[in-house]
């Protein structure tokens, strides 16, 4: 996948979750699950691409350094309140 094709498919998953922060809201956006499979593909497929630029770098560095990015996406999310944790 090229990478303006990850960044419109990217946009698409903001744009469908945009308007939920800060409107007052108490539960998470939904998205169906045909929608979600296509962006965990997606995901899967950015994953790929990126693992393969790293080659320097072993499997186990590479899915420490993709859990740090999603720890990191997830937090500044759930601080934003565009989505919310239960743990």
């Amino acid at each position: 996948m090229a990478d303006t094709e990850t960044k419109h498919d990217l946009s698409a998953v903001q744009s469908e979750t945009a308007g939920h922060a800060g409107n007052g809201a108490t539960k998470t956006p939904r998205v169906d699950a045909a929608r979600r499979q296509q962006i965990l593909a997606e995901l899967e497929q950015l994953r790929h691409e990126m693992s393969s630029q790293f080659t320097d770098l072993t499997e186990d560095e590479v899915n420490a350094l993709a859990d740090e990015l999603v720890d990191e996406a997830v937090a500044g999310l759930i601080k934003q309140g565009r989505i919310q944790y239960e743990g």
